[in-house]
């Protein structure tokens, strides 16, 4: 069985429709879900964040910020509109 490597990078999938799926991944492509990363997300234009989040039950971070941090491996947001949109990792 391949394990994820420490060294991790972000990779994003526009999955269609604004919404975006973040994954933790090392340099083969593995998901690493142990490793917790911080992100913060900027738009541009018109484009707008409606959610950015996990699936963590217990993560008391609210949808509507622009900074969470990942669970599992992965976060996704969702936006609307023309713009950009920038995912940075603190």
């Amino acid at each position: 069985m391949l394990t994820a490597s420490d060294e991790v990078h972000l990779e994003q999938t526009d999955c269609g429709g604004g919404i975006i799926e973040l994954s933790v991944k090392d340099e083969n492509g593995i998901l690493n879900p142990e490793a917790v990363l911080t992100l913060m997300a900027e738009t541009d234009g018109e484009r707008t964040i409606l959610g950015f989040g996990t699936a963590d039950p217990k993560s008391e971070e609210n949808y509507f910020d622009k900074t969470i941090q990942t669970w599992h491996g992965r976060a996704l947001i969702v936006t609307r509109g023309d713009g950009e949109l920038k995912i940075e990792v603190q």
